[in-house]
């Protein structure tokens, strides 16, 4: 990793495999690392850099088929998505396969070493949340947050869908010890799948914007903008 005159990190070849759009700024044209604690706490933890391959040995993970059935199939289109894919959209993934306890340590050392301060869980099926078909329809909505998304699935599974860079779905099935963190900005969608079930624990630094920015108004969003022009100058 080199050196900027600043003395910032110059995120270069294969650190460009991995980021939080938090933790680089725009210096004198090139796109720098500012958090460096951050970085190296939660790089140890994604085990990066890593080779190209696809995801589909420990997470399947693939372009969404766009046909009309239930969002909660699988809509699996057969053309699979590599790990270098994934995150060159700026999404991180990780499988916790230890036991309840050890995965815990884990998710508090990643709380400590990157500033998660907050936590809670969230579970969802058709006699925990209320008006569950209609929630589900917004939840499967196009939409952008202004904070960054960080899950670990305690149980049950789901689907998380995110926007590539050619405007095309990709789809993520999330299930049991799933650690996945979705950027501010990028536009994504969730859906439960058939088991109509997932538990999962939600981290984040102070008070999240749960709020969900649309298209059209998102195009223009800064958070939206900052991701776009992130992820192109990283390409």
């Amino acid at each position: 990793m080199a050196m900027n005159p600043h003395g910032s990190h110059v995120v270069q070849d294969s650190e460009t495999n991995f980021a939080h759009i938090g933790m680089y700024q725009t210096v004198e044209g090139k796109w720098v690392i500012t958090d460096v604690d951050k970085f190296k706490a939660t790089q140890a933890l994604f085990e990066m850099p890593v080779p190209p391959k696809t995801v589909s040995d420990t997470m399947c993970v693939y372009y969404y088929d766009n046909s009309m059935a239930d969002q909660r199939e699988l809509h699996d289109s057969g053309l699979a998505v590599t790990i270098e894919q994934l995150h060159s959209m700026r999404v991180e993934y990780t499988k916790l396969e230890g036991t309840p306890e050890e995965n815990l340590e884990q998710i508090n050392k990643l709380c400590v070493e990157c500033g998660y301060q907050n936590r809670d869980e969230i579970a969802i099926s058709p006699t925990l949340l209320e008006n569950y078909e209609e929630k589900l329809k917004i939840f499967f909505a196009k939409h952008i947050h202004e904070d960054e998304e960080i899950r670990f699935v305690l149980e049950g599974r789901g689907f998380f869908d995110v926007r590539d860079k050619a405007d095309r779905w990709v789809c993520i099935l999330v299930e049991q010890g799933d650690l996945l963190v979705v950027p501010a900005g990028i536009y994504h969608r969730f859906s439960l799948d058939t088991s109509n079930y997932i538990r999962a624990m939600r981290l984040f630094k102070e008070d999240p914007k749960w709020t969900p920015i649309n298209r059209p108004e998102a195009d223009t969003n800064k958070y939206h903008v900052d991701y776009q022009r992130s992820v192109t100058e990283f390409s």
